[in-house]
């Protein structure tokens, strides 16, 4: 494949391809319930949210956050999706050779992808927002960031370096090191417990598009364990 390929930033990568030859068809998928009930730490997640309409969601940060906690879970890590390592040196080294100036952006793509398809699986509510799955405006922008950043690849070599040395499934740890969130907010997703009837994990009543608030959905993976993944989510906002 050739590099001007993945350049073009709607053109999916080898990975998302095979991830959609392999879609499932959600109505025939027997789920597990997700815990809808807002506990008090959920409560009080959700009173520290408003809604800002007036701030930019900064994108490039979401980008370091999704790709962050895909490197978590990959299967040398926290094994919630099945993805091997892509994100780190052994799928630089695999990328590059086709990819030799924008490889660090298709190996993020490609586990972000395979994450998002892993988290629709167990997520029961299919109206749900959560970190892969932002309201389709947003997704919109994030998808209009790709030419920049590939132009500006060079400016992500240490970010990306990091993220490969990652060494933990501990989302807290992880992005701690990379200082993606405030101590504020690690603080308040310290209080919520994975939930006992399911997978998925409420955080909060209603989408408001803030930036705590995807730190939340972000954040809330690490109320999973290994092998077991909960998935953060909030309901989308009522029109």
């Amino acid at each position: 494949m050739a590099i001007e390929e993945f350049e073009r930033p709607k053109e999916q990568s080898r990975e998302e391809s095979t991830q959609g030859s392999h879609a499932i068809n959600r109505g025939n998928i027997a789920r597990r319930t997700s815990s809808t009930l807002l506990t008090p730490a959920e409560e009080n997640l959700t009173a520290m949210t408003v809604p800002d309409q007036d701030t930019e969601l900064d994108y490039d940060w979401l980008l370091k956050v999704r790709v962050a906690v895909a490197r978590c879970g990959e299967m040398d890590l926290a094994r919630w999706w099945n993805a091997g390592k892509q994100l780190g040196a052994p799928g630089a080294s695999v990328l590059k050779r086709g990819f030799p100036r924008t490889h660090y952006f298709a190996q993020a793509r490609s586990v972000m992808a395979i994450a998002s398809h892993r988290c629709d699986q167990l997520l029961s509510q299919d109206d749900a927002i959560t970190l892969w799955r932002l309201p389709q405006t947003l997704e919109d922008r994030f998808e209009s960031r790709w030419e920049t950043w590939l132009d500006r690849h060079s400016d992500w070599r240490s970010f990306f370096e990091a993220v490969a040395a990652i060494r933990t499934g501990d989302v807290i740890a992880a992005t701690s090191d990379l200082e993606l969130f405030s101590s504020d907010e690690v603080k308040a997703i310290g209080a919520l417990r994975a939930p006992a009837d399911g997978q998925g994990l409420s955080v909060g009543k209603s989408f408001t598009g803030q930036r705590r608030q995807i730190a939340y959905l972000a954040l809330g993976f690490s109320v999973g364990h290994a092998n077991a993944p909960v998935v953060p989510f909030v309901q989308a906002s009522v029109p």
